[in-house]
Formats: structure tokens, sequence, C-alpha cells
């Protein structure tokens, strides 16, 4: 009577039954790990008591051991494992799994480092910070300013703020592997309140230049008469004309 060994080499969701005493594997769905992170594998044998099981990478011998699983350690490239079993019949059934492929890792990118701190005055747009990111699954930025927003299709934090502060934001970028962190500063100035005027010299006629307007001295700021053509640190206007 023929003796039969059944040998499964359970890759994730993947098993594979082979007869007899040579084993291939076939992968499907592809066989995938993170890039610098072990990999699991696990041998089942059906029909015969196993006494040793020799873990390979090519030509090299990882391990021999008694148990059927066996972790590699991290993988940086992509690698192909193969179990050698042999029975307490000194029967050998030799198992290969199609290659270990690594996911795609994240790529981040800030076009401009300089931009992720920036002080504004309130109603004006942040210079939008452009990114480069390749693999990522999800990107949330929280604890920006409201009214400033990350576009998922240009990958640019940009927008208008609607309220003043010191904002610290953060842009986490997430895939199957993990995680990275991009953090940044946003200061928005609110505007000052309008100086009031403390004294008013009208003129005595019209086209006279014996008219001032004398505006409460406020620290920083500048002074307007002319709807914003021309400013002056000055908080006191003489020979206004009427």
């Amino acid at each position: 009577l023929k003796k039969v060994l059944t040998l499964f080499l359970l890759l994730w969701a993947l098993t594979t039954t082979v007869y007899g005493q040579s084993v291939a594997i076939q992968s499907e769905p592809a066989i995938e790990t993170c890039y610098g992170t072990p990999y699991t594998a696990t041998a089942v044998v059906e029909g015969a008591t196993v006494t040793k099981y020799f873990w390979y990478s090519g030509e090299e011998l990882l391990d021999s051991t008694t148990t059927n699983t066996f972790t590699t350690c991290n993988i940086y490239v992509p690698t192909r494992i193969t179990v050698k079993i042999v029975t307490s019949t000194n029967d050998t059934i030799v198992a290969q799994m199609e290659t270990i492929n690594l996911k795609d890792t994240l790529i981040i990118t800030v076009t401009d480092p300089a931009l992720l701190a920036q002080t504004i005055c309130f109603g004006t747009a942040i210079t939008p910070i452009e990114l480069s990111i390749e693999h990522e699954t999800n990107v949330t930025l929280t604890g920006a300013p409201a009214g400033v927003t990350y576009d998922d299709e240009t990958q640019t934090i940009q927008g208008t703020p609607t309220e003043s502060g010191t904002f610290n934001f953060t842009l986490l970028v997430e895939n199957d592997c993990g995680d990275s962190t991009i953090t940044g500063t946003i200061t928005v100035n609110a505007l000052p309140e309008l100086p009031t005027v403390t004294t008013k010299q009208n003129t005595n006629c019209a086209g006279e230049s014996n008219g001032s307007i004398t505006f409460a001295a406020v620290s920083g700021l500048q002074y307007s008469i002319n709807d914003g053509e021309n400013y002056y640190d000055n908080n006191v206007f003489s020979k206004v004309t009427a």
C-alpha cells in the first residue's frame, strides 16, 4: 500500500496540499510583508509524524525546529522561504513558498519645509503647504485653524483661517505598514480694533487747510484718513482740508 503524505504550507490565507514526496507551492493571493518586519510561515503535515523542520532562504539554512512555525528575521528585500520536513520514517518533503514581497512604504516630502511655520493676519489665506505623498491609505489633518484643510487631490494644506490664535497642527499619514506625521504651527494675528477719534477740528471755510484730527494712540498701528492710500505713524493729522 502506497504511503501518502500531505503537506500544507500556510501563508496567510493560502493553503496548498500536495501528495507524495515533492511539494510545489503556488501563492495566491500574493505574499507581502512590511519593510523591516518579520514574517511567520506555518507548515502542517498530515499522514506522518515530523521529527524536524529545516527552514531555508535560498541555500542558507536559517533554522531547524521541532515546531511547525518559523518566524524570519526582519525582511528588507524580497525573500523566498523553503522548508524541508523529515518524518519519523526518514521520509523527506520539501516545500517552497512564493517570494515574500515587500509592501509599499510611505514616502512623504514637504516641498518647502519653511512653510510649516507661518504667521498671518486674520482674513488672510495661508501660503499653501504642498506635499508629495506616496502609498498612503489615509491622511488626516488635526489642530489646524478652522478654514484650513488638507486637499487629497492636490496634496496641499491650504485655506483662510476663520479664527485667530496659535495653532499647532499635525498631518497624520497612514498605510498598512504604519504611519508618519508632519507637524507645524500657524499663528493667526487678530485684527486690531479701529482707534477712536479723540479730537476733531473742522476747517473754518471750504478749501482751507486748518482742520485737524487726532486718533487715540495705539502701539504698533499706522493711521490713514484717505481710505488706506497713505499710512502714517503719527496719530495726529493737521492742516486737513475740507
